[in-house]
């Protein structure tokens, strides 16, 4: 086996790997518990906002 076939084969294993532990990420709205309190905030322009604790 030639040192760029060996390199190929690593490759896309590691890609299939990558790939597989990707679909094991969250499903629909696992997040989501309907028995706890959540908040819409209103907001005037898009970007990235920080809340601390006391909000």
């Amino acid at each position: 086996m030639t040192h760029s076939r060996l390199l190929r084969i690593i490759f896309t294993l590691s890609i299939l790997i990558l790939i597989d532990f990707e679909s094991f990420g969250q499903f629909e709205n696992d997040w989501f518990n309907s028995s706890q309190d959540y908040f819409s905030f209103k907001i005037g322009q898009n970007g990235v906002y920080r809340l601390n604790h006391m909000v």
